[in-house]
């Protein structure tokens, strides 16, 4: 999904979206690596532990900047979770199809398709 045109992916806005719940568990991953809990989450963020946990468990999708300022309060790059992100999509692109995802193979590197 991640390889493909960007013209030919239906964007998806649902917060049941398979491929926005492995965006919340590198978010959730996170927070656990940072030895937080979402009462200290929502403390920082000036929010009450539902919101952290609606947010969590997908009952209400974070916009980009909320994401970038949910980061922030845990002290970590927006940029490393999108990086553990992407990893988990592609992994589980290369699962579903039965190939491994391209960044994974580097037979075709250079290949145009």
């Amino acid at each position: 999904m991640l390889g493909r045109s960007p013209s030919r992916v239906p964007m998806k806005q649902s917060t049941q979206d398979p491929v926005y719940r492995r965006f919340l568990q590198a978010l959730i991953d996170a927070r656990h690596r940072s030895g937080v809990t979402q009462v200290q989450l929502a403390t920082r963020l000036m929010r009450d532990q539902v919101f952290v946990s609606k947010c969590e468990r997908g009952h209400r999708r974070l916009s980009i900047e909320e994401a970038l300022v949910w980061c922030q309060a845990l002290g970590v790059p927006l940029t490393d979770v999108v990086s553990e992100f992407e990893s988990a999509v592609r992994a589980a692109e290369g699962m579903e199809t039965g190939f491994p995802a391209k960044a994974e193979n580097p037979d075709l590197d250079g290949v145009s398709h």
